[in-house]
């Protein structure tokens, strides 16, 4: 959102906050995201059915493309009623804003006003006239954060998926690809968004196409989420999209899996790999078993 427009809001990232969109990257509608996400839905479903998955892993997958189907719709019926709304502002609880604007903005505040009259939705901070809470790519704003800006931010992955990071000089508690939603459901190996961030560290594009498609959006949107989870940062952690160069992180990202300590490799090598051996738990306040590599953070 434009900083200089605390309580104003555009339509788009009103309907986005009354249903649940928090993020939306640059050169995609809040319509292009949430088609994106049913499609990666219907995809899931189609392809567990081709691997005859059992009835009841087929149902909680339909129930997925159905929730999808249907938040997509009420995006539709939403944009289209503020739209109808405000070919008749006399009748209408919104208003548009003063704000000088080549894009209808409305106050907030009336935004609130008229999702909880008409469809029963809170929005209590926008009746506060607190800032928006949807992100688009272009919003540098840090609400978890404030002072702290990705540029500060340097990010490691070390051997066995343990990923750690650092603000400024100051180092972070260490974490594993596992806990941020980057690995697989059999937990040995990265998921779509681990390859992602781990061909990133390795200077390769992504998406490797010039324009990204919509399930390229839904990665980026799903990988932003697993980096707000170990960072507790809110702002967009990547570029808005180039053409020659893809979607570039704000902050520094490095692959430092080969600097591993050399015992714990023979060690790997002489018991085998353990599912349980780089198991961290999120309350631990030492991470006895992960890589020794990560004592050498810098």
């Amino acid at each position: 959102m434009n900083k200089s427009h605390p309580s104003s809001i555009t339509i788009e990232e009103a309907v986005a906050r009354m249903i649940n969109f928090d993020y939306i990257p640059t050169g995609f509608s809040l319509l292009d995201m949430t088609e994106a996400f049913q499609e990666e839905a219907e995809v899931e479903y189609h392809n567990a059915k081709l691997d005859r998955l059992p009835e009841g892993q087929l149902d909680a997958l339909m129930c997925r493309v159905e929730a999808c189907k249907a938040r997509h719709k009420q995006a539709e019926s939403l944009l289209e009623h503020i739209k109808q709304e405000l070919a008749n502002p006399d009748d209408s609880l919104l208003i548009l804003s003063s704000d000088n604007s080549s894009i209808p903005r409305l106050e907030m505040e009336s935004v609130a006003d008229w999702a909880s009259n008409k469809y029963g939705i809170g929005i209590p901070d926008w009746s506060d006239h607190d800032a928006t809470k949807i992100h688009h790519a272009d919003d540098a704003k840090n609400e978890l954060y404030p002072n702290v800006d990705w540029k500060d931010v340097t990010i490691k992955i070390y051997r066995d998926y343990t990923i750690g990071y650092s603000i400024g000089k100051e180092k972070q508690k260490p974490s594993h690809f596992r806990f941020i939603g980057l690995m697989g459901e059999r937990k040995n190996e990265p998921n779509n968004l681990g390859v992602i961030l781990l061909d990133l560290s390795l200077g390769k594009k992504f998406p490797k196409q010039a324009k990204p498609a919509k399930n390229d959006a839904v990665a980026l949107s799903k990988l932003r989420a697993a980096l707000k989870k170990l960072t507790g940062i809110s702002s967009d952690p990547f570029y808005p999209i180039n053409d020659g160069e893809g979607w570039k992180p704000r902050f520094q990202l490095i692959n430092d899996e080969k600097n591993a300590d050399e015992r714990a490799e023979q060690r790997a090598q002489c018991e085998g790999y353990d599912d349980n051996k780089y198991y961290i738990s999120e309350n631990d306040d030492e991470y006895d078993d992960v890589d020794e590599g990560i004592d050498d953070y810098q």
